[in-house]
């Protein structure tokens, strides 16, 4: 899903430590597929990280996390199929409360941007119910740019939403897995698993 393209001047907030690198404690400087620098400003990109609470606890991890600049996102996006592409945007349009959403984007200026993914965007679910979900984030160098993104998935709706993909947009998914997680075999599986949705 992408962020909302329709504000010309979206608000920008400094980038909350949430869509920061779990690995290194600092926001994501790489895009994973071009290694542009992500840092300047002016330089959008995307950030998404799926995350894994171990139950009964408060204790997180992360499955996997990337940062992608919109150039590279948006020929990802090409490579998936439109068939995949239009079953995802109905999904959204059918669960989404979009009213909601443009209703926080009008406090902006005021709301703390954690206003943005503490409830599933699909589910409404609060993130402290969650076991596993994913954030989403739309950058501008060392901002957070505040429109339809930044939002969580949660893993139920995740789970949705990957029955959604067709077999050919499936294997664009795996093959970016392979590529670009340097992992072994079973903690790539494990990836695969969490449903890498590159929204």
């Amino acid at each position: 899903m992408e962020a909302s393209e329709k504000d010309e001047t979206p608000a920008q907030v400094p980038l909350p430590e949430q869509f920061y690198s779990y690995a290194t404690g600092k926001p994501f400087d790489t895009c994973v597929t071009c290694n542009t620098y992500l840092l300047g400003p002016g330089t959008q990109y995307m950030v998404e990280k799926a995350i894994i609470r171990y139950p009964n606890t408060n204790v997180t991890d992360v499955a996997f996390e990337y940062a992608m600049c919109l150039p590279c996102s948006e020929k990802m996006r090409q490579s998936l199929s439109k068939e995949s592409l239009a079953r995802i945007e109905s999904y959204f349009m059918a669960h989404v409360d979009l009213a909601a959403r443009q209703e926080l984007l009008n406090r902006a200026g005021e709301a703390e941007p954690q206003e943005w993914f503490k409830t599933c965007l699909v589910k409404n679910t609060p993130i402290e119910e969650e076991t596993e979900y994913q954030l989403i984030a739309h950058c501008n160098g060392t901002n957070l740019v505040v429109g339809l993104a930044p939002y969580m998935i949660s893993g139920k709706a995740a789970d949705e939403l990957s029955e959604l993909l067709s077999a050919q947009t499936k294997e664009v998914l795996d093959d970016f897995i392979d590529e670009h997680f340097g992992l072994p075999p079973e903690l790539k599986a494990l990836i695969k698993e969490k449903n890498l949705l590159l929204l």
